[in-house]
């Protein structure tokens, strides 16, 4: 499986168990779960949309658009983090320092992509 996949496969996975069992946490925490659990979804669906796209359409969507749901997915985490939705207490706090974990692991994966496609594209003589 895609490295970026298996990542947020991962996310969707966690933040799913978190919302089925999410009795402990406020209004605004389960809020910040959905927003992480629809961005992984979202970068899932257009990730695999551009699997077959010309090669300086995949090298723009890697610099920009693959980025933009996985930051608010590392930014939401953080905010959750830091209790700034409330506390989060005892297995909630762990489930949402994986799924923050894996949103940085999938955002040096899209960068380490950008950067090998662009090299290729120097060394095939590909115009940007």
């Amino acid at each position: 499986m895609d490295v970026a996949i298996d990542y947020a496969s991962q996310i969707l996975d966690i933040t799913s168990l978190v919302l089925q069992h999410s009795g402990g946490l406020s209004r605004e925490q389960k809020k910040h779960v959905k927003t992480i659990h629809r961005r992984a979804f979202q970068f899932v669906s257009e990730y695999m949309d551009k699997q077959s796209v010309p090669i300086q359409e995949l090298r723009s969507y890697l610099n920009h658009d693959a980025l933009s749901p996985v930051t608010v997915i590392i930014g939401y985490s953080e905010v959750l983090l830091m209790d700034g939705a409330g506390e989060l207490h005892g297995p909630y706090q762990e489930a949402i320092t994986e799924v923050k974990n894996f949103g940085y692991a999938l955002h040096e994966e899209l960068k380490d992509m950008h950067d090998q496609i662009w090299d290729f594209m120097q060394q095939m003589g590909i115009p940007k």
